[in-house]
């Protein structure tokens, strides 16, 4: 039994942690498992990637077992292996979802963070709980949370290590939708989704990530992309409706 399952159909690819039993943790099988969907979903060319854990609980986080065998370099290479791996999700030319049943903390609050729309169940455990363990997020939930949620609330998070329900978190807009079926909710979503312009997608993302916004990167993406066979297919479909 994989780790890690990934299904694709009709423009949108499911990616789910499959360790039911650890309640989803993420340790370097699974970092694996993860980084192979991405790319079976790139030579697919998904629309929309909707990641979800098995059993009831979308992860807890970052396997602490493997922690105690590790040495610095060790430690220094997982979180860098981390960090890029959520940034290849965050850059995904597509939309991403997290659908989160039971709850997402640490590294799967850092998972969920990385996506672009988070759907939730109002009694799910949000948060990211390292600090309690005297250690800190190393995936780039720092960068993340506080990019959403601003400073204040993101360093209060982050210092207390305080877990937060899902509504908790919807009503401070860390959480996107609430709903009692995340997985349903997501997949209307991509339905909705998966025939807008990936390029287009793709283009708005890059510029949100900006440290300074780009107007002059911005005029050259939209150059690109009014000018692309694409976009020309898609403006004549609006045209002749």
């Amino acid at each position: 039994m994989s780790d890690v399952d990934y299904k694709f159909e009709d423009g949108v690819s499911i990616i789910s942690i499959n360790r039911p039993e650890k309640k989803n943790s993420i340790n370097i099988e699974v970092m694996n498992g993860i980084q192979l969907s991405l790319e079976n979903a790139l030579k697919d060319r998904a629309k929309v990637l909707i990641f979800k854990g098995n059993g009831g609980f979308f992860s807890a986080g970052a396997d602490i077992n493997q922690f105690f065998d590790m040495d610095e370099n060790k430690a220094f290479e997982f979180s860098l292996w981390g960090n890029n791996l959520m940034d290849r999700i965050e850059r995904y030319p597509g939309v991403t979802l997290s659908a989160i049943n039971g709850g997402a903390l640490g590294g799967g609050l850092e998972l969920a963070l990385s996506t672009d729309i988070r759907i939730s169940t109002k009694n799910a455990k949000i948060g990211l709980p390292e600090v309690t363990l005297g250690i800190f997020p190393g995936w780039g939930g720092i960068k993340r949370i506080t990019r959403i949620l601003g400073n204040g609330i993101g360093k209060y998070l982050l210092i207390t290590g305080k877990y937060i329900t899902g509504e908790e978190a919807y009503n401070l807009g860390l959480i996107n939708f609430l709903d009692e079926d995340p997985e349903n909710y997501a997949m209307t979503i991509a339905q909705n989704l998966k025939n807008h312009s990936s390029e287009a997608i793709e283009k708005i993302k890059l510029l949100l990530l900006q440290d300074v916004y780009s107007e002059q990167l911005e005029a050259a993406y939209f150059g690109k992309i009014v000018t692309s066979p694409i976009a020309k297919e898609y403006l004549q479909k609006f045209k002749k409706k």
